[in-house]
């Protein structure tokens, strides 16, 4: 079965690597959008061999946001969650919200790279 990554799969995690380590300090001690400015530099400046600049983002952050989520949620016994989870219309359980979590953060990170990459593309820079 064929990646769709393509043949630079290996370099695909080494820039999600990068992006997820990179922005890990920007959001413990800034507001959580302060990744956006990031995202748009390194779609930017560093997508060009990358084939897929959407899913580096999305992969990059929501494994990172999810672990964290994660994290918070284990050391306070999940008393949060289980409270912001009673706001929503999802099944009750804590592991529901960290997921939820980190697809937000995905999907906002996911689509900052490719904006970023595409105001590359339109200046002419490939």
């Amino acid at each position: 079965m064929r990646s769709k990554l393509g043949p630079n799969k290996g370099i695909f995690w080494l820039h999600a690597l990068i992006i997820g380590v990179s922005t890990l300090p920007f959001e413990v001690y800034f507001r959580w959008w302060s990744i956006i400015p990031l995202g748009l530099v390194y779609g930017f400046m560093f997508t060009s061999k990358i084939s897929t600049p959407f899913w580096l983002g999305f992969v990059s952050i929501f494994i990172q946001w999810t672990v964290y989520a994660a994290f918070l949620d284990y050391h306070n016994e999940g008393i949060l969650s289980q409270r912001i989870i009673k706001l929503f219309p999802l099944p009750q359980h804590s592991i529901i919200l960290v997921l939820v979590t980190g697809l937000i953060g995905g999907l906002f990170m996911g689509f900052t790279i490719l904006s970023g990459s595409r105001v590359r593309g339109l200046m002419g820079n490939k």
